[in-house]
């Protein structure tokens, strides 16, 4: 999910990572949020929040 407020946007999303780490299974849903905020070089992520 994106949303645009004029010179600055956020995203929301989710993702899923499953796998295997030292030997022991991983299964992982995380949630990502970011701020962009648009200057005249394009947009740029002014800060990123991860968590599980």
């Amino acid at each position: 999910q994106t949303k645009v407020l004029g010179k600055v946007a956020y995203s929301v999303s989710r993702s899923q990572l499953t796998g295997d780490y030292k030997g022991k299974p991983v299964d992982v849903i995380s949630k990502e949020t970011l701020v962009l905020v648009d200057t005249s070089a394009g947009w740029k992520i002014v800060h990123v929040h991860w968590s599980h």
